[in-house]
């Protein structure tokens, strides 16, 4: 009896190639995903990772391949979808029409099982104007408020969840259930990380962060809940799972800051004092680059994630001090952040780190 096809839709991305190689390694299933390029070098980079993996072209704004990329599917991974630090950017239109896309034609193709990524800023950390954290513990019930007109990325994983489930609710023979991950974080497949990237740059010679908490998720967990969630989707059908610990920014970047800033590097070792608080935000509310993130300030809120550990493989979530410091290793290596003039390569530490013990 042939495996059923599961569809990965970016499946060259950041968390869309782990969830390609944790998929390809449970042997269940036929994986095929979707990438703009399928000739791309982290196409065939993925391809060598991933044994037997089928790749298509398509675009979350055409429709151009879908119904090729459909073909014999059982289960489908939504996952694509535009993630950057760039302002400017109008990420609701590619996520929200994109999700419309592959539903339709998912619907189209008479898959009955899908599961969508969508993230923490739909559930509790939102820049929005009309939306304050509060020091609680946040789960699946909880949405964050967005404006009308909104362009952001959190809006638009806010705005392209609501339509999925709006579509749940008008095909219930199909079930569906929503993956909400925080910041991704660990070492890429294939030498991207998206927005993870741009955070992690900031920080690297930011020496002070600010004093709120990062919804954090180690990719390899991330990956597993999806790949899990989608053998299950049937018991999971219209719940949100919930995928991160909340954790303050200054905790995530202890280590971090430990092994690379005597290499020449800045990550934050202690939270701004409450005098620069006070002047950014009543002398110099204009330019103040931390008015987005005031809703979040200060609040030591929770995340009910119990749902999320039991569907990783090792039933926890993992933590983030050595995971961030592979990661901040892998972005060096790979040219993401530039290497300062005292940085050691990580398999230099690990040959001293032995020859001292």
């Amino acid at each position: 009896m042939e495996q059923p096809i599961l569809l990965i839709t970016g499946c060259t991305g950041y968390l869309g190639s782990w969830i390609a190689r944790k998929a390809t390694e449970t042997g269940k299933y036929r994986v095929r995903g979707t990438t703009r390029n399928p000739s791309s070098k982290r196409a065939t980079k993925l391809k060598e990772k991933c044994p037997g993996l089928d790749l298509v072209a398509c675009e979350l704004m055409s429709d151009g391949g879908w119904k090729e990329a459909f073909e014999g599917v059982e289960y489908l991974l939504h996952t694509a979808s535009p993630f950057n630090v760039d302002p400017k950017f109008d990420f609701v239109t590619p996520a929200l029409e994109g999700t419309k896309r592959v539903l339709g034609f998912a619907k189209d193709a008479g898959v009955k099982k899908i599961v969508v990524t969508s993230s923490t800023t739909a559930v509790a950390w939102c820049q929005q104007p009309g939306w304050k954290m509060e020091s609680r513990e946040y789960g699946e019930k909880d949405w964050t408020i967005v404006p009308e007109g909104a362009t952001d990325y959190e809006s638009s994983k806010n705005i392209a969840e609501k339509a999925v489930w709006t579509f749940a609710e008008e095909n219930k023979d199909i079930s569906i259930c929503c993956i909400n991950p925080g910041v991704i974080c660990g070492v890429s497949l294939l030498g991207t990380a998206g927005g993870t990237l741009d955070i992690w740059k900031q920080m690297s010679t930011a020496g002070m962060c600010m004093e709120a908490k990062m919804p954090y998720i180690y990719v390899e967990d991330c990956a597993e809940i999806h790949v899990n969630a989608i053998g299950k989707v049937e018991e999971l059908n219209g719940r949100r799972v919930v995928s991160c610990q909340a954790v303050w920014f200054v905790d995530v970047f202890e280590r971090t800051a430990e092994v690379f800033n005597p290499m020449g590097y800045n990550f934050p070792t202690s939270n701004m004092p409450g005098c620069v608080f006070f002047c950014l935000f009543r002398c110099c509310c204009c330019i103040n680059p931390l008015q987005e993130f005031k809703p979040m300030m200060f609040h030591d809120y929770t995340i009910d994630n119990k749902l999320a550990a039991s569907l990783t493989n090792s039933g926890k979530l993992r933590g983030h001090d050595q995971e961030c410091v592979d990661m901040t290793y892998d972005f060096i290596e790979s040219g993401g952040i530039p290497k300062a003039k005292g940085y050691v390569p990580k398999e230099i530490v690990m040959d001293d780190s032995k020859t001292e013990a």
